[in-house]
């Protein structure tokens, strides 16, 4: 997705676009897929296709979408969860065509949704005010503020395998426990702050973050870290450094070094 519309690579690698005759706009916001329809999100609304009939249909404010410029979206079984940029956020059950919709009257933080994820039970709303999670049970919504790292939540992740959710904000990352319903905030890992984390993914058993890179020492960090959870360890970044003091020393006298790193370093030195 791009704001030129969508790009879409074959099995033979032959690429094409898919432009404004088939989506409400070229601005392409965000992408989700459900067996085998692709949901597609833009700033004039959303576009759904169908594989198995090779078909496009386009869905706006008239349908059911409450704002029709859509930023998040997530599939959760049968129902597709769509954030927007002033309208909230909506639902809609593919199996039943019922829309449902949620604002701040309704108990969200902010009808700006920049991020969505849900399980059976919950649905995360991130926003840039916050973070509001829903319990369809009771019916409610719980919001999160100054118990986050930062208000300004930029990504949302349930992980089903702990059974928690994973909150990216602008100053680190949170866990959510639907226990009882807390925030763990984490802002930094080992020696390196997390700082602004613009997604969240899953893969090979572990959890990752995205994040915006930055220095330690002279070195400019990975945008990526990982979270292993059989370990419940993080994979970071090794960092290796050689420090030669140059003053001092006639000509060809032996000279010191210092080997710092940021992992345990197998060995012996003197």
């Amino acid at each position: 997705g791009s704001q030129n519309g969508l790009f879409v690579r074959d099995g033979l690698g032959v690429w094409s676009t898919v432009g404004v005759e088939h989506l409400p706009s070229l601005s392409v916001n965000c992408l989700a897929v459900q067996g085998s329809s692709l949901w597609v999100g833009t700033n004039k609304g959303v576009a759904r296709y169908d594989g198995q009939a090779d078909s496009w249909r386009v869905y706006t404010q008239e349908d059911g979408l409450s704002d029709a410029w859509v930023i998040s979206v997530c599939v959760s079984m049968n129902r597709v969860l769509f954030g927007t940029m002033r309208g909230g956020l909506c639902e809609f059950d593919v199996l039943t065509g019922v829309w449902r919709s949620w604002k701040k009257e309704d108990g969200l933080i902010s009808n700006s949704i920049f991020s969505v994820s849900a399980s059976p039970d919950y649905i995360f709303a991130g926003t840039t005010s916050g973070l509001s999670v829903y319990c369809r049970q009771c019916s409610t919504w719980v919001n999160y503020d100054s118990d986050l790292p930062s208000v300004s939540v930029y990504a949302t992740l349930w992980d089903s395998e702990l059974g928690q959710g994973w909150i990216g904000t602008g100053k680190g990352v949170a866990v959510w426990y639907p226990s009882n319903m807390s925030v763990h905030a984490i802002r930094k890992v080992g020696e390196i702050e997390l700082g602004r984390v613009n997604s969240l993914g899953e893969a090979w058993g572990m959890i990752w973050l995205m994040r915006t890179t930055n220095m330690w020492f002279r070195y400019k960090t990975t945008g990526i870290l990982g979270f292993n959870r059989t370990s419940s360890s993080w994979l970071r970044p090794v960092m290796l450094d050689v420090l030669i003091d140059q003053s001092g020393y006639g000509p060809g006298d032996r000279k010191g070094f210092v080997v710092q790193c940021n992992e345990p370093i197998a060995g012996q030195g003197r």
